[in-house]
């Protein structure tokens, strides 16, 4: 996880730079060279497999053989491509849509053209199983770190700061300031001083959340990757699993709507 500030003023000693300053040398086209003019060691002629000596600067004739094309045998040459063949099969020319209109907000076009499926939109009531989580203990975390060669004020957490996976695939600002991860380790608060763990250890399905929110009354939602989505209100866990009114268990994103 990495942070970034808008100062650029640090206290950080000067980086040094990552490669060593490159050194000039005026090239000697008329005389050449007698020795490597980095290293000092002599330079050595260049000798064919033939034992010349090759001349720098000098050009080289080049002497072809022709070799007579086979008698009795008929040579065309192309004048137009042949037929083309195409080298993706699975590929073809897309037709121009059709859009069918809604009759109302309790219609939705699905299946085959022209074919309408009702569909409720009111809210449904979802049904969970609940269960009690274990509290965590609370970790310490260690100061944010600078990557190597760092050239501007970017700040880094990983495992050795105190987080649990150094994967984290989601994020969602807290009420109370701090931010909830979801990492492939489970789900993590942190406060800017502190982590707060909870994994399958804790309660949790599966470690592999794959994203976080906390909603308008504080419950936490997540989705541990195959396992439905769950709600945790701080104390209890509820797991809604496909089935109970959610049609897939892998769900990615999870958004509250103004309702």
């Amino acid at each position: 996880m990495t942070s970034c500030q808008k100062k650029t003023n640090t206290n950080q000693v000067d980086i040094p730079a990552l490669y060593p300053t490159p050194k000039s040398y005026p090239m000697n086209l008329g005389q050449g060279y007698v020795k490597n003019q980095l290293t000092g060691v002599a330079v050595k002629p260049i000798v064919t497999s033939k034992r010349d000596t090759v001349i720098t600067g000098k050009p080289i004739a080049f002497k072809g053989t022709v070799l007579p094309m086979p008698k009795g045998r008929k040579y065309r040459v192309a004048t137009k491509t042949s037929n083309k063949i195409a080298a993706f099969t699975n590929r073809f020319l897309a037709k121009k849509p059709v859009i069918y209109p809604l009759k109302d907000s309790s219609e939705i076009v699905k299946g085959k053209p022209g074919s309408v499926t009702p569909v409720d939109v009111s809210p449904v009531a979802m049904k969970g199983n609940k269960s009690a989580m274990q509290q965590p203990n609370l970790i310490q975390a260690k100061p944010m770190f600078f990557r190597d060669q760092a050239k501007y004020n970017i700040q880094n957490l990983d495992v050795l700061q105190g987080m649990a996976s150094s994967k984290v695939y989601d994020m969602c600002l807290s009420k109370n300031g701090g931010l909830w991860l979801a990492t492939y380790n489970g789900i993590s608060y942190y406060d800017g001083k502190s982590f707060v763990h909870y994994t399958r250890k804790e309660g949790l399905p599966n470690g592999n959340v794959r994203a976080i929110l906390e909603d308008r009354k504080g419950n936490i939602w997540f989705s541990p990757m195959g396992k439905g989505v769950c709600r945790f209100d701080g104390d209890s866990l509820t797991v809604f699993k496909q089935g109970a009114n959610t049609t897939e268990n892998s769900i990615w994103p999870i958004i509250e709507d103004s309702k």
